[in-house]
């Protein structure tokens, strides 16, 4: 570990490095300046999308604990460096850590949506609510102004048909003699017929 530390640097070295944090800058110009995550714009982290561990998966478990008893700290410094190195053992136990880590994140996930979807709802209750009170309102607007309508077209009272009545009440009487002047007769022999067309 040692060796590779200094033909490579270490981790922490590589993440400071002037040409990591050249393409970071890119990458967060790239993300317009928010995280991809949460879309948060504020303080980005300096690990801004950066794994918190590399698994290194050693297959063989005899060479895994003969590795370790030969470099005691060998272990300890992956770890610090981000690195698990696991065997076949702790990589079946880990992989169902990580399982039972991803079920609850897409459960939390879940509950989330069911959350905004049921304040969703509620929304809607609350806003159908308050269209129906003002339909209500209208309607009784209306109403009233019907009632109002229907007096002025009824058969007493202050009404249109009262008002009606009483002009013809005031109206001057027909007499027979003006109603003679006004009817007149055709002679026969004027009138046309289909037939004579």
């Amino acid at each position: 570990m040692k060796e590779v530390e200094q033909n490579h640097g270490s981790y922490r070295q590589l993440l400071f490095d002037k040409r990591w944090l050249e393409r970071r800058a890119q990458i967060i110009e790239r993300d317009n300046y928010c995280c991809r995550i949460c879309g948060s714009k504020d303080n980005l982290p300096s690990g801004y999308n950066r794994l918190n561990f590399a698994i290194m998966y050693v297959p063989i478990e005899g060479a895994l604990n003969l590795a370790l008893f030969n470099d005691s700290t060998l272990w300890r410094e992956a770890y610090d460096d981000g690195v698990m190195i696991l065997g076949p053992q702790t990589m079946y136990m880990n992989l169902r850590v990580l399982e039972m880590m991803w079920t609850q994140v897409r459960q939390l996930n879940n509950q989330q949506a069911m959350i905004d979807a049921a304040n969703t709802i509620v929304e809607r209750v609350q806003d159908f609510g308050q269209r129906f009170l003002d339909v209500e309102s209208s309607m009784n607007d209306a109403m009233k102004k019907m009632s109002r309508l229907k007096i002025t077209t009824a058969d007493g009272g202050p009404s249109i048909i009262t008002a009606a009545r009483n002009l013809i009440k005031l109206a001057p009487k027909k007499t027979k003699r003006k109603s003679r002047l006004l009817t007149w007769t055709i002679p026969y022999s004027l009138i046309q017929t289909k037939q004579d067309y």
